[in-house]
């Protein structure tokens, strides 16, 4: 793969591109400040054949005091009051067998970044959304980014039925569902995979292996760059080396930045800015946009291009609770996922 140098800027468009290009380019980056910003029976029965007893009878034989008159205008005022209570009584647990009130279901859902990163922030567009359609029905209680639950934590803890919906990279469920891979290879739009019928055999791997429902491909259209401190060397093929570089990194690029002999630091978003500060990492592989969400632009000198792979965000299901909700809660949530990946793109 041949490599040439060149001056380069952050601000033009977030674009999609191939996913392997013939040759890489780096490019100084002045102005890093102007990278884009871009959750039986409600009675019992009678027995058969047998006549029910009055409300009044009812009420006389369990309620009025033994040895009391029939007459006594006080028998007569309790068996009133008794057989008024019992009736009230009555018409509240008494009901058809099959009567039931539903009740408005709360979802609690995450995301692996802070809330105010750009795709946290477009989860809570897509929860306003969702809340908005589905009152009475079902809602979605968004309790947080990493704060909540650890990044790398938060697909095990849906699968475990901790939280109910996971808004995030499903890279990192790669160590049990290598076909996580298939999204960040894709070379068709979100709308194009789903009319293929693509989005249905993936949600039948994604249930058998992850215990989740795959609900929709959101926030794609967006692909990586590898951002970097200090100018990076050229080796006598024209190749990259990044060989002294330690690269904050993320599963579903690893093995790419291994293969560029960068050494990968695993490290949460939350943890970036302190590891710029202290010289932890010289660089990252991530999205132009968001980049000024983490605060370390300014210590952005090069780019690498092209781009490499596609977004992989996804919003997935506790399998188990999405079989507990009723159809119509479920068709809202699938209904608005479908809307916020075509409006999220």
């Amino acid at each position: 793969m041949k490599f040439s140098i060149q001056t380069a800027s952050c601000t033009r468009p977030i674009c999609n591109v191939q996913l392997f290009a013939d040759e890489f380019q780096i490019g100084t980056d002045a102005q890093s400040h102007g990278i884009v910003e871009e959750t039986q029976s409600l009675s019992e029965k009678f027995r058969k054949n047998q006549k029910p007893e009055t409300w009044e009878e009812h009420a006389l034989r369990h309620s009025i005091p033994e040895g009391l008159p029939a007459s006594s205008p006080r028998r007569s005022s309790l068996g009133i009051a008794f057989s008024a209570g019992s009736f009230l009584f009555a018409l509240a647990c008494v009901a058809p067998p099959n009567f039931a009130v539903a009740q408005e279901v709360t979802l609690r859902a995450t995301t692996p970044w802070p809330r105010n990163f750009f795709i946290s922030q477009s989860f809570q567009r897509y929860v306003t959304t969702l809340n908005d359609r589905g009152k009475g029905v079902v809602k979605i209680n968004y309790i947080g980014g990493p704060e909540a639950i650890p990044a790398a934590e938060q697909p095990n803890a849906i699968r475990a039925g901790v939280i109910d919906v996971y808004y995030g990279s499903i890279a990192y469920t790669l160590g049990d569902m290598p076909e996580a891979d298939a999204l960040a290879g894709a070379t068709r739009t979100p709308a194009e995979a789903r009319a293929a019928g693509a989005y249905e055999v993936f949600d039948e791997i994604v249930q058998r292996k992850l215990n989740v429902k795959f609900l929709a491909q959101v926030d794609s259209g967006w692909a990586f760059t590898i951002f970097l401190t200090r100018e990076p060397k050229l080796n006598a093929n024209g190749g990259l080396d990044l060989k002294g570089f330690r690269l904050r990194s993320h599963p579903l690029y690893r093995d790419f930045l291994s293969a560029l002999d960068a050494e990968n630091i695993m490290l949460p978003a939350t943890d970036l800015l302190s590891a710029f500060e202290r010289n932890m990492v010289q660089g990252l592989a991530f999205s132009e946009i968001g980049m000024r969400d983490f605060g370390i632009e300014r210590f952005i000198k090069y780019r690498v291009t092209p781009k490499f792979y596609t977004s992989d965000i996804v919003m997935l299901i506790n399998l188990p609770k999405w079989k507990t909700l009723t159809a119509p809660a479920q068709k809202i949530l699938l209904d608005t996922a479908i809307d916020h990946e075509r409006d999220s793109r």
